[in-house]
């Protein structure tokens, strides 16, 4: 059997892509629950949602967290495993919080979901941190490795055509 991908399916996918884009899915199929939790609160409580809000909070977190890790996947990619996975796992985390309190909102007065939440939001919130440092490291690096440009009307070739008319260096 032989691989017929096409050249640019051949590159090596970054996990915080596929977690992003699964999560940004994951959103996207919570957005039925929330239209019934919208539009047809009847069926929602037959469904066992008491808390409407936090199905379109889950909703909501799960897309733009799923967003934003895939963007920083396809932007920074080789993070550091030490920063990658418990980034992508706070991610998860934080957002899945929402679903528990849709259904028993009493939960979130309970001491080991307050941790949990408390937990995840820390490590996620240095992950963050730590993606920005990393960024910002990178940037300053390539920055000092890559030559400014030079300004077109200072390239010798650009002064031989201004001074001679001729767009040849050799007169």
């Amino acid at each position: 059997m032989t691989d017929t991908a096409a050249p640019h399916e051949k590159r090596v996918v970054n996990g915080l892509v596929v977690s992003g884009l699964v999560q940004i899915a994951v959103g996207a199929l919570t957005g039925f629950p929330y239209a019934a939790a919208t539009y047809k609160p009847g069926l929602a409580r037959q469904l066992g949602i008491e808390a409407p809000r936090r199905i379109r909070q889950l909703h909501l977190d799960l897309v733009m967290m799923g967003g934003l890790v895939t963007a920083t996947g396809a932007a920074l990619p080789r993070l550091p495993r030490a920063v990658a996975v418990p980034l992508a796992i706070g991610c998860w985390t934080n957002a899945l919080a929402f679903a528990p309190p849709a259904v028993r909102p009493s939960i979130e007065q309970s001491k080991p979901f307050r941790v949990m939440v408390g937990t995840s939001f820390a490590v996620t919130t240095v992950r963050w941190v730590a993606v920005a440092g990393i960024a910002l490291r990178r940037w300053t690096r390539q920055r000092q490795v890559i030559p400014a440009p030079v300004p077109r009307h200072r390239q010798a070739g650009h002064l031989v055509f201004l001074l001679t008319g001729n767009r040849s260096e050799e007169t």
